[in-house]
């Protein structure tokens, strides 16, 4: 019953709904191995998402990281076609003023709040307003991307520019860039909403930021 008790524990934490039925678990009749993973934007539980298999200690951490990356955008999906029914709801019940959408904030504004943004070398780890935001390659990957648009005034990027560069010490295997940027782009959408990552055709994508940074590094 792991996604029936994920779903009763967040609605019971943030209030929701208190309930004592637990919701039936479909899919196999007798699992040995089960992984559950919330579907959550922004805190917001959407849903969960679970897998079986037959077979015992089936699922490992590897799994459970790219069941999350998933999960991130089936969450992100259905919250937008949710929005978009309760639009559609509302625009055949009533013709309403045009509302400006949310990323109107993401252009220059002098009055931008700042965020301190410290990499610690030695833990490759980086802390936004001093709390923990992500670390190994990822972390390696938001701090030359940070320097670069800071130092070079550069926004947009490439995957090649990144595979070539030796500093990040990018693994052998083929589609671990790939998946450390999901990886960071999905981290930077539940923790620091402010900086983004945006695709910009195939191999490319720049990155946004709705603050000011100030940069430091740490042994």
């Amino acid at each position: 019953m792991l996604y029936a008790l994920a779903v009763q524990k967040r609605a019971q934490e943030t209030g929701v709904q208190a309930f004592d039925a637990r919701v039936p678990l479909p899919g196999l009749p007798s699992p040995e191995s089960q992984l559950g993973i919330p579907l959550l934007v922004r805190g917001d539980l959407i849903g969960v998402l679970c897998i079986e298999s037959q077979t015992s200690y089936r699922f490992h951490e590897d799994d459970k990281t790219s069941i999350e990356l998933l999960g991130s955008y089936l969450a992100i999906a259905i919250q937008h076609m949710q929005q978009q029914e309760r639009v559609d709801a509302t625009t055949a019940s009533a013709v309403a003023e045009p509302v400006p959408p949310k990323t109107a904030s993401w252009g220059v504004s002098s009055g931008r709040a700042t965020r301190d943004v410290v990499f610690h070398a030695a833990d490759e780890c980086i802390l936004v307003g001093g709390e923990y935001l992500i670390r190994s390659l990822p972390a390696r990957i938001l701090w030359k991307l940070l320097t670069a648009r800071t130092h070079e005034g550069r926004v947009e990027f490439t995957n090649r520019e990144l595979r070539l560069d030796k500093s990040l010490n990018l693994p052998e295997w083929k589609d671990n860039l790939e998946t450390r940027l999901l990886l960071l782009r999905r981290r930077l959408e539940q923790k620091c909403p402010d900086m983004r990552l945006v695709p910009r055709g195939r191999g490319r994508f720049a990155l946004e930021l709705a603050c000011e940074v100030a940069l430091s590094e740490r042994p």
